[in-house]
């Protein structure tokens, strides 16, 4: 039995010990949706009816049964929880009227799908349904738009298969999901996505389906094959629908270009959220294009909330084009309407360092209990450029509300340095006791930290995590020394490739180390089988590697010069300066299995 399957079988066991819906396992034992979609007594699409932002009470009203048969009458949900003061920012920003949702409906416990995100609630008192646990393990079953979900699952209800999207775990060879454990799903115009064919005979555990090539169509939000579909969509009677339809044809960017002239027309749309969706969508598309970009930064001054909320959504949304747009966005983090400050740092955060200007607007609003957690999410996007903000965030950490004092761990590990040294006495003590989730999360947190969370490494080795995988590979991430995985107690397992690669391409500049005895160990031939991940670990630090590396390529023993040609040919294009000694290196030698070789090295360099 392979290894893949060994895991899968393990995973899938252990799932069956796990109430229905329950968050308990996270990352690794999510559902897929079509676990959610068997369990789930009716299934509606519904919409928005009326919404009290003070008291965190939305009507909604059903468009249609999609399973069952839900009645007429309002669907009440209070989506404040008990010891919170202030509605899920995702939530606020889905709930105006008109907008659209799937809820999926088993016994008193109820999820609804908003499109880039999920709540749960729990049947109440005299009608009302009570908002329950967070769930963020449920972009793994499900994260994209409404109307492809509602199209999925009336197609997978007919016992047919669709394609939907979600978040990625697995299929990219990357097991470490930093999407979900830094708050990314939060970042719809960042976060990474794959389509996967789904059915109601699909696997009900997320990480046994998306690591399954059988299930996997494709990477991005949306495939070329739909762009017919989609611009039909964006005559749509409802402007949700046209929204969704902009925002998937963006994401295609310039393979889209045959829908610039629908798109353009939808620029006139009399719905605010279809109009800026639109410019979003050509800036992806057609980013030379003059009119997207004055449409959206009239939009985020003008004099209407709700386009303003809308521009600065979609600012967010049209990726690197979008830049110039900063300086506004900044300046509605004064807005007199809270949700609008929220999501101009949404739009902040996607920028990311590119967007660290913002940096003095950004800080204050730690400070503001309704803005804590997306200024926290926003100043840790911006990486080490935000380091002036880590005794703010530091106050975070004795906040009253558990989600601020996590946002303010989140934060502060991705910005990094010494001053971020509380952070981790803050996860040594809560590695104690805490949830699989937080456990979970808190490898990540501590992984991206690197040697400043040295102090840790007990607490981690006592750690309650289920997954004894993870919790020897953030050992290795904090110290990563001159042992590589593969040549341990580890060994070649898929899911330690798969966290190593997520680790290689997420962990900043405190795997150099790592990196550079990789190198030497290849040279002095003890380096053993080095995976994919290896090669990747030595291209995230070309210039040292190569510096070890390329000498190789002119020794006198050919054993040398081929160990330094495959380990460069594997590194790729970043092994560029590396290209003139390879060259010289094949016309220098008559052996024809080593010609061979070095003329491989310069195809994968080129």
């Amino acid at each position: 039995m392979s290894r893949r399957k060994s895991w899968l079988l393990f995973v899938t066991a252990t799932w069956c010990l796990i109430p229905a819906m329950s968050a308990r396992a996270y990352v690794d034992l999510a559902p897929t949706l079509g676990r959610i979609v068997r369990e789930a007594q009716t299934i509606s699409i519904v919409e928005v009816d009326r919404f009290n932002r003070d008291k965190g009470a939305v009507i909604l009203k059903k468009v249609r049964d999609l399973r069952g048969v839900t009645g007429g009458d309002p669907i009440k949900h209070q989506l404040i929880r008990s010891n919170e003061s202030t509605v899920d920012r995702h939530i606020l920003e889905w709930a105006e009227p008109g907008r659209r949702g799937v809820l999926f409906v088993s016994g008193k416990t109820a999820l609804l799908c908003t499109g880039h995100g999920w709540y749960q609630v729990q049947s109440a008192a005299e009608g009302w349904w009570a908002i329950g646990p967070t769930r963020p393990d449920l972009p793994l079953a499900y994260y994209g738009t409404v109307s492809r979900l509602g199209e999925a699952v009336t197609a997978m209800l007919a016992e047919k298969s669709a394609i939907i999207t979600t978040m990625p775990h697995g299929a990219d060879q990357e097991g470490a999901s930093f999407d979900l454990a830094l708050n990314r799903a939060s970042l719809p115009g960042l976060v990474k996505m794959q389509r996967v064919r789904a059915s109601l005979a699909m696997p009900p555990v997320a990480a046994a389906a998306l690591s399954n090539p059988a299930f996997i169509a494709g990477f991005g939000q949306a495939d070329e094959g739909e762009i017919p579909a989609l611009r039909k969509n964006l005559f749509a009677a409802d402007a949700t629908t046209r929204a969704e339809s902009a925002a998937d044809l963006g994401s295609l960017g310039s393979k889209a270009a045959a829908a610039t002239g629908d798109l353009t027309k939808l620029l006139d749309d009399e719905s605010p959220m279809a109009r800026m969706a639109a410019a979003a969508a050509l800036l992806r598309v057609s980013p030379k294009e003059p009119r997207p970009m004055q449409l959206l930064a009239d939009g985020l001054t003008s004099k209407d909330a709700v386009v303003r909320r809308h521009a600065a959504r979609s600012a967010g949304l049209a990726g690197p084009a979008a830049a110039p747009l900063t300086g506004k966005l900044a300046a509605l983090l004064n807005d007199s309407d809270n949700l609008i400050r929220r999501i101009a740092l949404q739009a902040i955060a996607t920028l990311g360092p590119s967007a660290a200007a913002a940096l003095d607007q950004v800080i204050p609003l730690v400070d503001n209990p309704d803005t804590a957690i997306d200024a926290a999410d926003t100043l840790g996007r911006m990486g080490p450029a935000a380091r002036p903000a880590l005794k703010t965030l530091a106050k975070l950490l004795t906040a009253d509300a558990v989600p601020v004092r996590w946002a303010g761990v989140r934060a502060m590990s991705q910005i990094g340095g010494d001053a971020a040294a509380p952070a981790v006495k803050f996860m040594i003590r809560e590695l104690r006791n805490s949830t699989e989730v937080d456990s979970y999360n808190m490898m990540i947190y501590l992984s991206l930290l690197g040697p400043v969370a040295k102090e840790a490494i007990p607490a981690i080795q006592n750690s309650r995590l289920r997954n004894p995988v993870l919790r020897q590979t953030t050992i290795w991430a904090i110290e990563p020394g001159t042992n590589m995985p593969w040549l341990g107690p580890l060994g070649e397992a898929e899911p330690v490739t798969w966290i190593m690669e997520s680790y290689v391409r997420e962990l900043g500049g405190h795997l150099k180390p790592a990196a550079l005895s990789l190198a030497k160990k290849i040279m002095n031939g003890a380096a053993g089988n080095v995976p994919s991940w290896g090669y990747k670990l030595l291209a995230r630090f070309p210039e040292e590697s190569l510096a070890i590396l390329s000498p190789g390529l002119g020794d006198k023993e050919i054993t040398q010069r081929q160990r330094a040609a495959v380990a460069i040919g594997y590194m790729g294009q970043v092994a560029a300066s590396a290209k003139p000694q390879v060259a010289k290196a094949l016309a220098a030698t008559q052996d024809e299995k080593e010609q061979r070789l070095l003329k491989w090295c310069l195809r994968e360099i080129d």
